[in-house]
């Protein structure tokens, strides 16, 4: 039995320490590359709109929708750590400005755990890859009080020159009723 101990207490910093290191890599200048999103079945159910509009797109464009869903993944993450030095890289200019709903967020004040669900990201304009993506988001936000906030809008984005990832520019967050 005494030698179980060490070894559990060894393993759990272990994980501890590989969570936190990882953790560590989810800035704008690490952030990982997009996987193609899988392509559908041609013979999907026409009633599969999104996945059709999924097989239309180019490469580039999948790629690009992917990162800029994780850009807003890994700013809420941030955010949700309090860690608002980190969270503000992820906007244009490094400020978050006063983006309605996402000021409401900032200003909680203590968020025990969030669970975050991006939608499907769409391009807003024409370009290929697309230069601006509006992200819709739900979040249920977990008080510690025995009570939960949930949350639903969108970030919208814009493609840093260059292709070098994705920068925050607006932000619309409501509250939702149970």
């Amino acid at each position: 039995m005494r030698n179980r101990l060490p070894l559990a207490i060894a393993a759990l910093l272990a994980v501890l320490l590989g969570w936190r290191a990882c953790a560590g890599r989810g800035g704008p200048e690490h952030q990982p590359a997009a996987e193609p999103a899988p392509v559908a079945d041609a013979a999907a159910p026409a009633r599969d709109a999104p996945a059709a509009a999924a097989r239309q797109m180019t490469a580039p464009t999948r790629q690009a929708l992917s990162g800029a869903s994780a850009t807003v993944h890994s700013y809420l993450a941030d955010l949700a750590s309090r860690d608002l030095v980190r969270a503000d890289r992820w906007w244009a200019d490094g400020n978050p400005g006063q983006s309605p709903g996402d000021a409401v967020l900032r200003a909680l004040p203590a968020i025990r755990s969030m669970k975050i669900n991006t939608g499907v990201a769409r391009a807003l304009d024409a370009e290929t890859p697309p230069r601006a993506v509006e992200v819709p988001v739900r979040l249920r936000l977990d008080m510690g009080d025995q009570r939960s906030v949930h949350m639903r809008g969108h970030y919208w984005l814009r493609a840093y020159a260059g292709g070098g990832g994705w920068a925050i520019t607006s932000a619309s967050l409501d509250p939702e009723l149970d």
